[in-house]
């Protein structure tokens, strides 16, 4: 079956009255593992120093992602942060856009190389992969396998 990409989505950066709206979505993708990315104020600091996207279609907010760009040990990079997208949406382009927009701001800062890292338990390790990520290391926190991706631009 062939999956049909959503047009006319626009990627902005969030604002203030997108909170709530990035909070739920977070919920339902996260199921509540990660409470503190659903959180208010983890929001609202990430709005605040312009490293929140949002995805939205005709007005509505239908995926989020949080950017956080580190100094690093050996240059700057920048942390993906927080990716989800609402559930009707997933596997339509959404996440992909949201990646794109991320390489972006990357490279409108001079940067040239994206970290993420994601639960095994969610699956989207595939996801990061089609999006050009490579796997860099597998760690274990706590019993949860966390997989860490880069990708250099």
């Amino acid at each position: 079956m062939k999956v049909r990409k959503v047009r006319n989505v626009r990627i902005r950066l969030a604002k203030r009255s997108d909170i709530k709206s990035i909070g739920r979505i977070n919920k339902r993708y996260f199921h509540g593992t990660y409470p503190e990315i659903e959180h208010v104020d983890y929001i609202s600091e990430r709005i605040k120093d312009s490293t929140y996207y949002i995805a939205t279609l005709n007005g509505r907010n239908i995926g989020a992602m949080g950017l956080a760009i580190h100094d690093g040990y050996k240059r700057p990079y920048i942390a993906l942060e927080a990716l989800a997208v609402s559930t009707l949406y997933q596997g339509k382009g959404i996440g992909f856009k949201l990646v794109s927009k991320a390489i972006e701001v990357a490279c409108r800062n001079g940067i040239d190389y994206i970290g993420v890292s994601t639960d095994e338990e969610y699956g989207a390790k595939g996801f990061y992969k089609k999006c050009g990520f490579k796997h860099y290391q597998t760690r274990d926190i706590g019993g949860i396998k966390i997989i860490d991706l880069n990708m250099e631009l």
